[in-house]
């Protein structure tokens, strides 16, 4: 089977971008990158170079029409701001082409919650593959590793500690995709439920300052079903890399480690440490395998499979994508509420 075609939304680095680093995971899992799409037209060359630097060779559009006209694609990567991601699946959806979308899958508007549930129903009707890039909960093996019988307790708190590079609100839109899915991937463990209600309770947040940096706790009840975890989760802003980040499941503890000099990635508690494989390069190992079970264009090969999970856990399904993003909106409107905010176009 020759390799599936992807085509990147948003290449660049702008506004905290994956583009570049996407591209070349999704060429190492062994899918071919063979155009993208910019917001502006005097935005291709730069994009064109960043992506030939990493080894990444592929035709530029500023239009993603254009693209679609010119270039046979079976998938596209939407990297760009998540107040675009709702009008690109849409028109991914209408094209037939299967999707990795950034997190949050969709944000902006009156309503989050509801046009995900749209955009997740489009892609659903027309049996086409619709993949987050929610990259925690494939650390949750090495999570295991470090903590052995962790994941086969019973769930009784989670915290989180993440640092992003922005403050206010969009702390919240651009962070918390994380700590939602990796309770989502954490319960099925152990629940064993094959549907879920997912839902947030009891929000509570307190800003405050570490260190001279604007920060943000979250409090809130994560329910699904009959389990109810009480959850918290800090974001303290931080420019420098590699930012700080980790998080606790029933007080067992994994806080990130980043070698620079060869981004070899490690969970640590105290003395103890373990090797921890780049969730995103797992992500879009993940994703190509999906893609490669899926019927391309002008290849059959079945239905998508069921693939093999490094947390051993099933695959995200559509009712979790919608409810990460009404958690997500319920998040954020306490928030608001907290603090006398009002909804900002282009908030992140």
């Amino acid at each position: 089977m020759s390799a599936p075609r992807v085509a990147l939304i948003g290449p660049r680095r702008l506004r905290q971008g994956l583009g570049p680093f996407v591209a070349r995971e999704l060429v190492a899992a062994g899918a071919a990158v063979t155009a993208f799409v910019c917001s502006r037209p005097e935005s291709v060359p730069p994009a064109r170079e960043a992506l030939r630097a990493l080894g990444v060779e592929s035709r530029g559009f500023h239009r993603l029409e254009d693209l679609l006209d010119s270039v046979e694609v079976d998938a596209v990567a939407i990297l760009s701001p998540p107040e675009t991601h709702a009008a690109y699946l849409e028109a991914a959806a209408t094209a037939g082409l299967h999707a990795l979308c950034e997190k949050p899958l969709v944000w902006g508007g009156s309503s989050p919650g509801q046009q995900a549930r749209r955009c997740v129903e489009a892609f659903r009707v027309r049996g086409l593959l619709l993949v987050e890039n929610c990259q925690w909960p494939d650390t949750l093996a090495s999570f295991e590793e470090l903590h052995p019988g962790a994941l086969g307790e019973r769930p009784e708190q989670f915290s989180m500690r993440l640092s992003p590079s922005g403050e206010g609100e969009s702390m919240l839109v651009d962070s918390l995709s994380h700590p939602l899915s990796l309770l989502q991937a954490w319960l099925p463990v152990l629940s064993g439920e094959d549907t879920n209600d997912d839902r947030v309770e009891n929000a509570s947040l307190l800003e405050f300052e570490e260190s001279g940096a604007p920060a943000i706790e979250i409090r809130f009840d994560f329910l699904r079903g009959a389990l109810r975890v009480p959850s918290r989760v800090q974001l303290v802003r931080q420019q420098s890399q590699p930012r700080r980040a980790g998080y606790a499941l029933n007080a067992r503890r994994a806080e990130r480690v980043v070698e620079m000099s060869d981004y070899s990635m490690f969970f640590r508690d105290g003395e103890r440490r373990v090797a921890m494989a780049d969730p995103l390069a797992t992500r879009m190992e993940c994703f190509v395998d999906l893609l490669r079970g899926c019927e391309l264009r002008g290849q059959t090969s079945g239905p998508p499979p069921a693939p093999k999970s490094r947390t051993s856990r099933r695959v995200t399904t559509a009712d979790e994508l919608v409810a990460r993003v009404q958690m997500l909106e319920a998040l954020v409107a306490a928030y608001r509420a907290t603090t006398g905010a009002t909804a900002k176009r282009n908030s992140i």
